[in-house]
């Protein structure tokens, strides 16, 4: 059964933009040993994933840098990390915006269907 993980901290840029600068990453649980973090520097912010590899030992990787959540994404579903996850397919809701708010801020949809790294499956 799919699962939707929400942190109101890590979902909009407005709201990273209010989380304080810090030497550790926001990290949400994704799945059992699965995190995604959000670091937030004094300048800049990035995507990070964190594997548990067991004996309290994780392994770390940058997925991009931030803002770019569709980045994140494909890398959670790519074949480095899906052996490690075990994700087999993306399914995910589209949400369009107006065409000047598209080319302002960029969509996460239109990027992952341009840089599908699994297969996709979308609703609308």
């Amino acid at each position: 059964m799919a699962r939707t993980v929400r942190d109101t901290n890590l979902e909009s840029r407005t709201a990273r933009g209010r989380l304080t600068a810090r030497k550790k990453p926001y990290w949400r649980r994704i799945d059992q040993g699965s995190h995604v973090g959000y670091y937030k520097g004094k300048r800049s912010g990035a995507w990070i994933a964190r594997y548990f590899l067991g004996d309290g030992k994780y392994v770390e990787s940058k997925l991009g840098t931030a803002d770019d959540v569709a980045h994140a994404i494909l890398f959670l579903c790519s074949p480095q990390a899906g052996h490690i996850n075990g994700i087999d397919v993306l399914v995910m809701g589209g949400y369009g915006h107006s065409r000047l708010r598209e080319l302002a801020f960029g969509g996460a949809t239109r990027d992952i269907l341009h840089a599908m790294t699994c297969p996709v499956m979308m609703s609308h």
